[in-house]
């Protein structure tokens, strides 16, 4: 899933509005879902979360090597 950290946070707040009203459909960034079950929802909300945790968790890592002769 390529999208933007903000297209995943208005998704997630669709979502956590549909749960709250007990609507089956949700509707962000010019797209519209129509959901099961609640459970449905609930299992979209936690693969949303996940998704946004692993873009907040992109850490750039450095390696630095030092070394020198030793006399």
């Amino acid at each position: 899933m390529a999208t933007s950290l903000e297209d995943l946070n208005a998704y997630r707040d669709g979502l956590l509005k549909a749960i709250g009203t007990g609507s089956l459909s949700v509707t962000a960034g010019g797209i519209a879902r129509t959901f099961r079950s609640i459970s449905e929802l609930r299992a979209a909300l936690a693969t949303i979360d996940r998704e946004i945790a692993s873009v907040n968790s992109a850490r750039v890592r450095v390696i630095r090597v030092s070394s020198s002769k030793g006399l």
